[in-house]
């Protein structure tokens, strides 16, 4: 009995050890002997069909050498595969193959999941650095406001200072109009031109007055509007905050799934099927 007919008659047992495996058995041209995996076989390497070339049985029996690597799928309709060869040797010489056979599927389809996985965890880290740049410049902004919106009330108060002022001095001028006015009235005719001079002072002590009272209500407006500005602007620092806590999360996410992708990959390379 030679090598390969002893090889043949025994390979269903080797092949119940590994029944999922789809195992042929060569000579130097053709495939002798195809035992076909539970869910698994690839008509390219069945009984009878020949040897092609770029196959592992093409290569063991070209190196006389244990093959074992990932197939090429253009040989088997694009169906991935994977698989071992050992040579069968007689009287010195490589006279075909052992080869066994796995499927890849499931392997590829974790593999291209943790690919995916990895791409869609590098665009959230680069949206994830964008929104925290963009959240510490808006901070920045918020504060620079805020502290500018407390200058401005603080220069209200001394536009209100300046404005008591005027109005202490529209009063004074006022009290001279009449009393330059009473006094010319004594004066008779000869206080006639000082009696002119004291209506124009009251008119304008009027004005004056007026004018403040237009200047007191427009920096009390002013001050009611920079006071809600600060307001939102507060409020805006703070949903700026949340958004950097939210960013601090989401960067956790991502080194989460960073760790999942890895898993996944690494189980693509050590899975069977």
């Amino acid at each position: 009995m030679t090598t390969l007919d002893t090889v043949i008659s025994v390979a269903s047992y080797f092949h119940g050890v590994i029944p999922y495996a789809h195992m042929v058995v060569t000579d130097r041209e053709k495939y002798l002997h195809a035992l076909a995996g539970e869910d698994f076989f690839l008509r390219s390497f069945d009984a009878g069909q020949p040897i092609r070339e770029g196959s592992i049985a093409c290569e063991v029996i070209a190196t006389g050498a244990v093959v074992s690597r990932v197939g090429d799928p253009a040989l088997t309709g694009g169906i991935p595969y994977q698989g071992t060869g050992v040579p069968l040797v007689e009287d010195g010489e490589t006279v075909g193959a052992l080869c066994v056979f796995f499927p890849t599927k499931t392997k590829e389809i974790l593999q291209s999941t943790s690919d995916k996985m990895v791409a869609m965890v590098q665009q959230l880290g680069a949206t994830s650095e964008v929104i925290k740049h963009n959240s510490v410049a808006l901070s920045e902004l918020t504060r620079q406001l805020s502290e500018e919106s407390k200058e401005i009330e603080g220069s209200s108060d001394d536009i209100r200072a300046m404005a008591a002022m005027i109005s202490d001095v529209s009063a004074e001028t006022k009290i001279l109009g009449l009393n330059a006015g009473i006094e010319s009235a004594r004066a008779g005719e000869a206080g006639r031109g000082f009696q002119v001079i004291a209506m124009e002072i009251r008119k304008l002590s009027q004005r004056t007055a007026e004018s403040n009272q237009t200047v007191v209500e427009a920096t009390q407006r002013v001050v009611h509007a920079i006071r809600s500005i600060d307001e939102k602007i507060k409020n805006i620092y703070a949903e700026i905050q949340q958004q950097a806590d939210g960013v601090t999360g989401l960067t956790q996410s991502i080194d989460e799934l960073t760790r999942v992708a890895d898993s996944l990959a690494e189980l693509a390379q050590n899975i069977r099927a």
